[in-house]
């Protein structure tokens, strides 16, 4: 009887082995797809003047070259100060809320 018995409890063992291997790839697989669909969705937003990568950024000016987002020509140029252009952020932000 106890052959038997630790027959099954091997079997159960590989099993349950097998069965959390399995899961473990499933879950892996499912958030590597995940994160590279995120990565292929994500809008790419750069500079206009000198094509830095303005993803994530609280205020949509290049610290590269000054340029704000949509324009092509620096901060000083278009006569805004630093706080004209986060107050416009902050409204801006404040209207999708």
């Amino acid at each position: 009887m106890l052959p038997g018995l630790l027959l099954t409890l091997v079997l159960v063992g590989i099993l349950m082995t097998l069965l959390v291997a399995v899961l473990h790839r499933a879950l892996k697989r499912r958030t590597l797809r995940t994160w590279t669909k995120r990565e292929h969705n994500e809008e790419k937003v750069t500079c206009a003047r000198c094509g830095y990568d303005l993803r994530g950024l609280e205020i949509p000016r290049c610290p590269e070259c000054g340029t704000l987002r949509g324009f092509e020509v620096p901060l000083v140029q278009l006569g805004l100060t630093e706080q004209e252009i986060q107050d416009a952020h902050r409204r801006k932000r404040e209207r999708k809320t």
